[in-house]
């Protein structure tokens, strides 16, 4: 996955050098104050990532937290992007393999870094708790191998309090969401697009998914596709936005949302754009 990122940042990197050796910047200040900026797993870039630690020190440069969920063998939900433990814990094997309790024992820091060891696995509620009344989440539905119905259902049992409005849904699993949307025809829901774009009409292919927007990896992504979706009326975003130049590139574009493992390197230069007299 590491040298999956390293290609699409230097492709990217390519196309931002050539798209800004023949189109200069226009009207950034603009495009950044429509921008949403999205914490990718928290600040991913220098915390270890789906923690409530990198959660917390996002905050204050994010409009949006986003985070990915996995189901327990007790079927509860944790906050975590793998369906394994090893990259980014001291535990092996499966998630679903292993209890709430056999989960939360485990160390999800010092992998990232020593210095961040005791980090814990946080539940979804926990995260709800912390940042209802601070920030929106979105909530990414990983795909699974048949376990997603379940998911879903554990993931509906705290809809009770309306707080299901607050929260974007997003998937690769296009299917999922639509289902969910369903039952809550109030939720807002993003479709996830990776290794190749549906055939036809993608704003065709949008309404039948009954969606909001749509998410795109950043070589995927194209000025004409940002511009149909846009004229719908559907939020467009893009992930990853680790760089000034891709930032810039993108709001051009005309991106809704950026999502970043950095967010305070793109606050930081949203807050510079719309400083700039």
């Amino acid at each position: 996955m590491k040298r999956l990122y390293l290609a699409l940042f230097v492709l990217v990197g390519a196309f931002g050098v050539a798209y800004y050796f023949f189109n200069a910047p226009n009207n950034l200040k603009e495009a950044a104050s429509r921008s949403v900026i999205v914490g990718h797993r928290g600040f991913a870039s220098d915390y270890p990532e789906n923690t409530m630690l990198a959660f917390q020190k996002a905050l204050p440069y994010i409009d949006v937290l986003e985070l990915d969920l996995q189901l327990t063998k007790d079927n509860q939900l944790v906050v975590m992007h793998d369906d394994t433990l090893d990259r980014t814990t001291n535990g092996t094997g499966f998630v679903r393999n292993h209890t709430l309790k056999q989960l939360q024992e485990l160390d999800a820091g010092a992998k990232f870094a020593q210095k961040y060891s005791g980090a814990k696995i946080p539940t979804l509620q926990q995260v709800l708790k912390w940042a209802k009344g601070k920030v929106r989440l979105a909530i990414e539905i990983k795909e699974q191998e048949g376990d997603n119905h379940e998911l879903l259902k554990a993931l509906t049992v705290h809809f009770s309090d309306g707080y299901e409005r607050e929260i974007i849904f997003a998937s690769f699993d296009h299917d999922a969401l639509k289902n969910l949307k369903k039952t809550y025809p109030g939720i807002f829901t993003i479709l996830n697009f990776i290794g190749k774009l549906p055939e036809g009409d993608m704003v065709e292919y949008m309404q039948k998914y009954n969606a909001n927007g749509a998410g795109f990896v950043a070589t995927l992504l194209t000025a004409d596709i940002a511009g149909m979706l846009s004229n719908a009326g559907l939020a467009v975003g893009v992930y990853p936005v680790n760089q000034v130049d891709h930032f810039h590139y993108f709001l051009n574009m005309g991106v809704n949302f950026v999502v970043s493992d950095n967010p305070k390197l793109v606050a930081d230069e949203r807050t510079r754009l719309l400083d700039d007299r």
